[in-house]
């Protein structure tokens, strides 16, 4: 999954500095769970609300060990509403997040 985050630290709208998932990787957990589409927002990982935190803190929290699971909400580009998602890690070699 690529996630692009925005660099912008405008706090008055928590959507305004939502991250945007840009790719789904074929064959990856987001992926294949056919929940997570290209231009869903990330509202939060683990239950923590990542709007306006770059990009190497959202690296951080959604990578971890292989066979670990992990929580995303996403809100759906199709229907504007939330989706929370739980997928199983896999080895990752880094960080697909970047910063806009």
């Amino acid at each position: 999954m690529v996630v692009r985050a925005s660099n912008s630290r405008d706090h008055r709208s928590a959507w305004s500095s939502a991250p945007i998932i840009k790719e789904l990787r074929p064959g990856g957990p987001a992926w294949c769970s056919g929940k997570v589409q290209q231009g869903d927002m990330l509202v939060s990982v683990d239950g923590s609300n990542v709007a306006g935190r770059d990009a190497r803190e959202i690296s951080a929290m959604i990578l971890g060990p292989a066979g670990s699971s992990v929580n995303l909400v996403v809100r759906s580009v199709s229907s504007g509403g939330t989706v929370s998602v739980d997928l199983v890690r896999r080895n990752a070699s880094r960080a697909s997040i970047t910063e806009t």
